[in-house]
């Protein structure tokens, strides 16, 4: 019964779109870190004297480092959230 109360309270009311929402700080956390790294690595790459065929291609340069920057950027998401959870309740 209480699921079913839950359920249609959230249906009628849902999140209002200007509530902070933890989820929402998460998806521009990443959104903000996506557009950095992939700007930083085609700088990086871009100042690199490579051939263009070599910078560009998934397994040359430019797709070592975006692999790199992907690792860095789930280790940020996961770290950040799980490090304010944890001084939150500690």
């Amino acid at each position: 019964m209480a699921f079913v109360a839950g359920f249609l309270l959230d249906c009628i009311l849902g999140d209002p779109m200007g509530w902070p929402h933890p989820i929402r700080w998460i998806g521009s956390l990443i959104a903000h870190l996506s557009d950095y790294f992939l700007e930083k690595a085609e700088k990086k790459a871009n100042s690199k004297k490579l051939n263009k065929e070599n910078a560009q291609n998934e397994n040359g340069y430019l797709g070592r480092l975006k692999r790199s920057y992907g690792v860095s950027l789930v280790i940020i998401v996961i770290a950040v959230p799980a490090l304010i959870t944890f001084f939150l309740l500690f």
